[in-house]
């Protein structure tokens, strides 16, 4: 029997790529979209494997896995994977006291995932004769192109953290951040319409995420200056930065479609 896998993770990019690796090894997963759907699943079924992102809204990884160290009954515990993007020893530290069993650095590495879950494999009780994870056959190995307005070793970590599996990820991966950024903006502007500013710093982060993980330089960088405002309540200025946030959006859908076009 495969393992039990349950993504919780906030941020559509990452969700899919995520599962589209677990899809790949054979092992389809639930996904939650915050901490409280997570324990709320938890609570209706076991898994033997949380994949926790540790930054969300609402209720975070850390707190999540606190909850659930406490609620889950011993013998239905699962391996709790931490991801995050901040690789430090300190947040390791603070991940592995709050009852997390392992550390995961975002961007997600294709490789390392698959790593990982061997480590949850070992760890956990399994029936005799249970086949350990597989690797995921490499496919052909495509060139990292060039696009003028997406940064080169953004581009370059993105086709390193799909370990040879560009071809048939990537498109998916596109497909999904523009389906997901749009609505973010939209998040933005109605959250500053409505003096909504953690929400909007929240729309803002992860806007400025996925700009990021395609080199989107001009998006991540005007998601970053509003949402730094927004968490000091600085009112002022708000407003034209977020209206040109939505001219780069613009721009960067743009270049996500000619990224996308170069491995087809």
């Amino acid at each position: 029997m495969p393992l039990r896998i349950l993504l919780v993770e906030d941020n559509p990019t990452n969700q899919k790529l995520a599962l589209l690796v677990l899809d790949r090894l054979g092992y389809p997963a639930e996904t939650a979209n915050n901490g409280r759907e997570g324990l709320h699943l938890l609570a209706r079924s076991r898994y033997d494997v949380v994949l926790m992102d540790v930054q969300m809204p609402e209720l975070d990884g850390l707190e999540t896995t606190r909850q659930l160290r406490k609620d889950v009954p011993m013998s239905e515990q699962p391996w709790v994977i931490a991801m995050t993007a901040n690789a430090m020893t300190a947040d390791r530290r603070e991940c592995l006291d709050a009852g997390m069993d392992d550390f995961l650095s975002k961007p997600i590495r294709v490789e390392e995932l698959i790593s990982a879950l061997r480590r949850a494999w070992e760890r956990l009780p399994r029936e005799p004769g249970a086949a350990p994870i597989a690797c995921v056959p490499e496919a052909p190995r495509l060139g990292v192109p060039r696009i003028r307005g997406l940064e080169a070793g953004a581009l370059d970590r993105l086709w390193q953290s799909l370990d040879g599996q560009v071809e048939r990820m990537l498109p998916e991966l596109v497909d999904t951040a523009l389906e997901s950024m749009p609505r973010l903006m939209d998040d933005a502007r109605g959250a500053l319409a409505r003096g909504e500013l953690e929400n909007l710093a929240r729309a803002a982060h992860t806007l400025k995420s996925n700009a990021a993980y395609f080199g989107a330089a001009t998006l991540e960088s005007l998601c970053w200056d509003i949402e730094q405002r927004a968490d000091a309540r600085v009112l002022e200025g708000l407003e034209p930065l977020v209206a040109h946030c939505q001219e780069a959006l613009e721009e960067s859908r743009q270049l996500l479609e000619q990224l996308k076009r170069t491995v087809r």
